[in-house]
């Protein structure tokens, strides 16, 4: 048996066997409901991936190794994925190196609405504006711009992370209701004020110790810390006077000791893996 084969890396591995839904020469679907795509899938094998999909479903469809794409198999992709799977999300690896190098197949694929993109380079955006309502996008790694996404109102979801260029433009984006930001440290939270509709925040690595504009920040509801190690006490003050939160999570904060700080009594706070935490 063909050691790269789909078959080969099922039927050889217990573990991938007992988290896989259903497999072909080109796909193997897991019981999670991720589609991994090795080559041109026919009509026939999408229609068995969906039928023996479990009760996840189809929710992210991401392309595992290099081969080249035809338009016909992205059309049904897009008629019968991304249709009766509106909330699939769509990864891609824009490193050169990957199946794509550029966002031309969203051509193909009018209807995703949830993106994800890793790329190692600068990358022209233009395509999602031009094709795409996007409703999620995940987006970054190293040297992107993403002055192109201002542009596009329908995003409401936004997860940037890595070395953003121009990570101020996110502030033009004023119909955001959710963003997390990872692995990029700020100066300040000043430039998102404008984001009057944003309910929940997150950050995750990197991000800052300057909280002091967070209360003039949208209507934030939830909000969230991981691994910000920076943070401390004395930064999170500026939450207690936050009009609309009501949820905040601390996750591996090492600077956190307690919650007596927090003047709100009607807040759920989640605190997990903060070691020096005392409760």
């Amino acid at each position: 048996m063909d050691k790269n084969s789909t078959k080969y890396q099922v039927e050889s591995s217990p573990a991938i066997k007992s988290n896989t839904s259903s497999y072909s020469e080109n796909y193997i679907l897991s019981g999670n409901g991720i589609f991994n795509i090795y080559g041109n899938c026919s009509e026939s094998e999408i229609k068995k991936a969906i039928s023996e999909a479990s009760d996840w479903g189809i929710n992210l469809i991401q392309f595992a190794r290099s081969f080249s794409v035809d338009d016909s198999f992205l059309r049904s992709l897009n008629e019968m994925v991304l249709t009766p799977f509106p909330d699939c999300s769509l990864r891609l690896n824009l490193n050169r190196y990957g199946t794509f190098t550029d966002l031309e197949l969203l051509s193909k694929i009018p209807n995703i609405r949830d993106l994800r993109i890793e790329t190692n380079r600068e990358l022209d955006l233009t395509p999602i504006n031009k094709y795409c309502s996007l409703r999620r996008l995940s987006i970054g790694e190293e040297r992107v711009k993403i002055r192109e996404i201002a542009k596009h109102k329908s995003i409401r979801d936004l997860f940037v992370f890595g070395n953003i260029k121009d990570v101020q433009v996110i502030g033009e984006m004023e119909n955001l209701s959710k963003l997390t930001i990872s692995k990029k440290t700020l100066k300040s939270l000043d430039f998102l004020e404008k984001l009057k509709e944003l309910e929940e925040l997150h950050f995750f690595l990197g991000s800052t110790n300057n909280l002091q504009f967070l209360p003039q920040i949208g209507k934030i509801q939830k909000l969230s810390f991981t691994l910000v190690r920076m943070l401390k006490i004395e930064n999170l003050l500026p939450i207690n006077d936050m009009q609309h939160i009501n949820e905040i999570k601390f996750d591996s904060q090492p600077h956190l000791t307690d919650l007596d700080w927090l003047k709100k009594s009607n807040v759920k706070v989640e605190v997990i893996n903060c070691s020096n935490f005392k409760k």
